[in-house]
């Protein structure tokens, strides 16, 4: 249904708590549409927060 790329990021954004596969999959598709220095912030400070803990 979706692409391999696509299918992988629902499924780790479906092991979010009470995350499930359609929630995940509006996640995703918002990360598609907003610009690349969004996801880049957004990356950038999941990366923060895992090295600083």
């Amino acid at each position: 249904m979706y692409s391999p790329r696509i299918q992988k990021l629902i499924e780790l954004f479906s092991k979010f708590p009470t995350v499930g596969p359609r929630t995940a999959a509006r996640f995703v598709f918002y990360l598609l549409r907003i610009p690349k220095e969004k996801v880049e912030e957004l990356t950038k400070s999941i990366n923060e927060l895992k090295e600083e803990i």
